[in-house]
């Protein structure tokens, strides 16, 4: 087992990222423990550091990232965000941008109650019409609670000003035993619900399954339902995300890690209507990029208009897992929907993880969107340690191979 101690701001998160497993407890500094390094030359496909521009001063992880699309006059604002611990309490601080990404303003913060530790994995989402009574543009975020205190669950809270203020909306998924749930994300789907998809531990007969819950309304939320469970006990897919595609078809990520084997591959699948996404037991696509490198880890992807989808991920591995040049330095960017070679361009921010013990910092879940002109760029957001911190920071790159 692979395990990462990130201790900071009094919490230390264990993140046992090979197994799934997600574990808190306290302390007040940075250690990595039971690494087994590869750090052999790992020059890149782009040989320029790119250290990017600090995103705030407080500990940063899952960062997070959108642009309001729905929401009148603030039309065009991004909105970026990421899981903190200050002073004992776990927090998610709101970023805004009103320059495209060049710069970015606090305004807001997001306090679920829960101790440093009890917090992870948060994700922001702009309803894009409406739900029940929920107009379009409303805000919601999620995240994973009680990560020390069992039993998890998976709240929703809910945004009516861009961002500025909060107030719970409801819960959309709570473990029904022990087990974890984690990593929640939304997606609107073609019949207008609110889906919520998330990592679930709480089958004993699965490590790990990728799932959803569905709601009318974004308040009373229906029963889980498998998306991607795989026949091998061992097999862990998690860290879901959607979006839909130009061509209205709807297109999602996700790792598969293993109990018994390195690596977390990246896969995807398409769905028509936002709600099937076909066999559950089918692993989906692998994602390769040129002479068989492909990502590893934590995947997050951003759509531009044009139906390119630019994908980053924590690592950069060889067809024989071994780490490959470019890792921490490369984006990959496909233009047929998926399907074929996913080609690499320069990262915009520079975070090199060189330990197959991989843990929640460098390069960890990196955020993505679409800017500048006929959106040829890539905002990134993504986390690097410094100084034994592990915080955010943002850059922006060519997104055209």
């Amino acid at each position: 087992m692979r395990r990462t101690l990130l201790r900071a701001a009094g919490a230390i998160v264990v993140v046992a990222a090979l197994l799934g497993v997600h574990v808190a407890t306290s302390g007040t500094s940075l250690i990595i423990d039971d690494v087994s390094a590869n750090a052999s030359a790992i020059s890149g496909a782009s040989a320029s550091q790119e250290p990017g521009t600090a995103l705030g001063e407080q500990t940063a992880q899952y960062p997070w990232a959108i642009r309001l699309q729905h929401s009148g006059e603030a039309n065009g604002r991004i909105l970026a965000t990421y899981t903190s611990f200050v002073d004992g309490r776990a927090e998610d601080p709101i970023f805004e941008s009103t320059d495209d990404g060049t710069t970015f303003t606090r305004v807001g913060t997001i306090a679920p109650g829960v101790a440093s530790g009890n917090l992870c994995c948060t994700s922001l989402f702009e309803l894009p019409r409406q739900v029940g009574a929920l107009p379009a543009g409303t805000l919601l975020w999620s995240g994973s609670v009680n990560a020390n205190d069992r039993p998890m669950s998976l709240p929703v809270w809910r945004s009516d000003d861009h961002g500025r203020t909060w107030s719970p909306l409801s819960t959309c998924a709570t473990s029904p035993n022990e087990r974890g749930v984690w990593e929640p994300t939304f997606s609107v789907d073609e019949s207008g619900n609110l889906n919520c998809y998330f990592s679930d531990e709480s089958d004993p007969a699965h490590s790990q399954k990728l799932v959803r819950t569905v709601s009318s309304d974004g308040v009373h939320w229906g029963p889980t339902e498998e998306v991607v469970a795989l026949s091998g006990e061992e097999s862990r897919p998690g860290m879901p995300v959607v979006d839909q595609l130009p061509d209205g078809r709807y297109f999602m990520t996700y790792e598969i890690c293993s109990t018994t084997s390195l690596g977390c591959p990246v896969r995807y699948r398409a769905s028509s209507d936002g709600r099937n996404w076909g066999d559950a037991t089918d692993p989906g696509t692998e994602i390769t990029g040129p002479d068989g490198r492909k990502p590893g880890h934590t995947p997050k992807f951003t759509v531009t208009s044009d139906g390119r989808i630019v994908l980053a991920a924590m690592t950069l591995h060889n067809a024989d897992g071994s780490f490959a040049d470019g890792n921490g330095k490369v984006l990959h960017v496909n233009s047929s929907g998926g399907t074929g070679v996913w080609e690499e361009i320069p990262d915009p921010v520079t975070a090199i993880e060189t330990n197959h013990d991989v843990g929640a910092c460098n390069n960890y879940s990196p955020a993505l969107l679409p800017v500048g002109d006929g959106e040829k760029s890539v905002l990134e957001i993504t986390t690097r340690e410094e100084s034994g911190t592990c915080r955010a920071f943002y850059g922006t790159g060519e997104s055209t191979p």
